[in-house]
């Protein structure tokens, strides 16, 4: 019995490791490859909360989360991308303004 056991087992992984592989090779997740970090975790430490990435966080399982990616229209997807987009050039904005308030609090204490 153990033999089967393991061939059965062989079997399931080959066909997982093929799955991964046709997932990944996919036109569409190619084609929306920068949007799999963010759709797996927000880059920022606070979320917005108009995000559309957030039922995504909801998921909290990378490989689930990166599957979505499939059955999202491309419409929508690209709609993603341009508030993703917005709102990191304003998060790096906000980043900027915090350490340039935090240089000119610490400057005047470095030039004495």
């Amino acid at each position: 019995m153990a033999p089967r056991l393991f061939v059965y087992t062989r079997i399931a992984v080959f066909n997982l490791t093929k799955f991964i592989e046709m997932l990944f090779n996919h036109p569409k997740f190619c084609g929306n490859a920068d949007l799999v970090f963010v759709i797996a975790q927000c880059p920022f430490d606070s979320l917005v909360d108009n995000c559309p990435f957030r039922p995504y966080y909801m998921l909290r399982n990378e490989t689930l989360q990166i599957q979505e990616l499939l059955y999202i229209p491309q419409i929508k997807l690209d709609e993603m991308r341009d508030f993703h987009r917005k709102c990191f050039k304003k998060q790096i904005q906000n980043k900027k303004v915090k350490l340039d308030k935090d240089w000119n609090y610490a400057s005047p204490i470095f030039e004495k």
